[in-house]
């Protein structure tokens, strides 16, 4: 579920913030470092949890721009 996947990603140090949108499949996640979070570690605790990774991206936008996007539908 969107929770158990959340909390496995806040146990990495470098993230800041995180949004789950199981309905559109996506996962934005806001980081602290410079360097972001290896894509490696992101796809191991999501397929863990029990989903599929089809792509991970890089956007410009952050978790709370993309959160009021998608919550105000």
């Amino acid at each position: 579920c969107a929770q158990g996947i959340e909390k496995s990603l806040q146990t990495i140090d470098d993230v800041d913030d995180i949004y789950i949108n199981i309905d559109n499949y996506f996962v934005v996640i806001d980081s602290t470092s410079e360097k972001g979070i290896p894509d490696e570690m992101i796809k191991n605790i999501i397929v863990d949890a029990g989903y599929d990774v089809k792509k991970i991206e890089l956007i410009d936008e952050s978790v709370k721009n993309v959160r009021a996007q998608y919550e105000k539908k």
